[in-house]
């Protein structure tokens, strides 16, 4: 999977949070989520309708959801302010077609440490 992501992560720790891990959830890599998620983390998939309530059934979700098909992440942007950020960009995948994106991240806290508590994941199919 390739990966573009705008120069201004690399110089904001929590920007790099935010961008490390959506690419985690895309990529479903497992360490990656648990390293920032909170135990009791929320993640509100709307495009399907579908919201998945703590650590353990995120990672099953995510086992059970094993794809290939995202080939490319662009990345447009990533904003935080206080306890809230968000990212959005452009997802190519495999059979040529491209979703816009948008996650809406909420951190338990406003520390550098915070863990992701919740995620509304918006996909412009």
């Amino acid at each position: 999977m390739e990966i573009y992501l705008p120069k201004s992560c690399e110089n904001a720790p929590r920007k790099k949070i935010v961008a490390d891990f959506t690419i985690a959830l895309l990529k479903q890599t497992e360490e990656a989520v648990k390293e920032h998620a909170a135990p009791d983390i929320q993640i509100k998939y709307l495009h399907e309708k579908r919201t998945i309530v703590g650590i353990d059934d995120v990672l099953s979700y995510l086992q059970k959801k094993r794809t290939n098909e995202i080939c490319r992440v662009e990345v447009d942007q990533v904003l935080t302010h206080g306890k809230g950020s968000a990212i959005n960009g452009q997802l190519f995948l495999a059979n040529e077609q491209v979703i816009d994106f948008c996650y809406v991240y909420l951190f338990a806290s406003t520390l550098k440490t915070a863990k992701v508590k919740e995620i509304k994941s918006y996909w412009l199919i």
